[in-house]
């Protein structure tokens, strides 16, 4: 059976595994995609924002976290973060039910 309802697939119809997420997070904050080296430095190179972060292009610093950004819709929010130190990446899935 084909998924075909936006219920089964997260924001940008993306399907894939936290391991997987990770894996992409570290390679595109690494500039090990598509993406260059200097395009990933504008990316992280932000503005300050709320506390002691900062927000670039579509990249969020957080300190002791990294880069990353995070998104939810009803029932579940996902962060994803590279820190460069010490070279990790990580993916938090939370499940939540009634209002936020």
């Amino acid at each position: 059976m084909a998924l075909r309802s936006r219920v089964y697939v997260g924001n940008g119809s993306m399907i894939t595994t936290p391991l997987d997420l990770a894996t992409w997070a570290k390679r595109l904050l690494t500039g090990q995609t598509a993406l260059n080296m200097s395009t990933v430095k504008l990316m992280n190179a932000g503005l300050p924002s709320e506390g002691t972060g900062t927000y670039g292009l579509g990249i969020k610093y957080t300190p002791n976290l990294g880069y990353g950004h995070g998104g939810d819709h009803e029932g579940y929010a996902t962060f994803i973060y590279y820190n460069p130190e010490p070279d990790v990446a990580y993916v938090v899935l939370i499940e939540y039910r009634g209002s936020k």
